[in-house]
């Protein structure tokens, strides 16, 4: 269920802060048609002071921790689809990216955001996704052992444009052998984040053999005068 409805209220009695580009760094990790339905979406947790954003496709995860001034009087949690997301994040302009915005209760299940894009007025009301989101916490390791693993290339570049899409220059990966790999900003950020990355389970190293044209310089090559 979605719809626009256009709002002239100034400041809502009820909101959780989050901003377009943590949305849209979210959603580069969030599963795409996915059987489990409930990881096609962002999820959000909030509390009066902190929201978080929490995106999985089962193989990497982000999770986006900022202090905010929300006004709700208890912590909630909701799943926003991944199709509302995108129209929530869409519009170019950096001058939008890290705008703060306010996430609306609207009834029973039902949200609202605003769409920037088209005007500061205009919300979509949207349905949030009914299931169970994982137990992320269980996800985050509590040591990283530092150990060597094969991690998907493509996993490790989408982490890294996640992090420069909230400001950050590259990422650093800390290797946990075959336990999930920590990768983290290197710029200081105003999200705390934290990203995992799952190690390639079947991964073989592949047979080498050092190349004779490799091993041998143009020198030694070269006829002796």
């Amino acid at each position: 269920m979605t719809s626009l409805i256009s709002s002239e209220s100034a400041k809502p009695l009820n909101y959780v802060y989050t901003s377009r580009a943590a949305l849209k760094a979210a959603l580069r990790i969030a599963a795409k048609l996915d059987i489990r339905y409930y990881l096609n979406g962002v999820h959000i947790e909030a509390d009066s002071t902190s929201t978080r954003l929490i995106a999985t496709d089962g193989h990497r995860m982000l999770i986006l921790h900022r202090d905010a001034e929300n006004s709700i009087q208890e912590p909630v949690s909701f799943i926003i689809p991944r199709d509302i997301v995108r129209q929530v994040i869409a519009g170019g302009g950096k001058a939008l990216a890290n705008v703060q915005i306010d996430i609306r209760p609207e009834g029973p299940g039902l949200w609202s955001a605003p769409l920037l894009h088209i005007g500061n007025r205009t919300r979509l009301t949207f349905a949030q996704i009914e299931g169970k989101f994982p137990n992320w916490r269980a996800v985050v390791p509590k040591t990283i052992s530092g150990k060597a693993a094969q991690l998907n290339p493509e996993y490790l570049a989408e982490m890294n444009a996640a992090a420069a899409d909230l400001g950050s220059s590259h990422v650093t990966v800390s290797h946990n052998g075959t336990e999930p790999a920590l990768v983290l900003p290197q710029s200081q950020i105003a999200e705390k984040f934290i990203g995992i990355v799952m190690p390639m389970r079947d991964a073989t190293i592949p047979a080498w053999t050092l190349p004779t044209w490799c091993a041998t310089s143009v020198d030694t090559l070269a006829p002796k005068n």
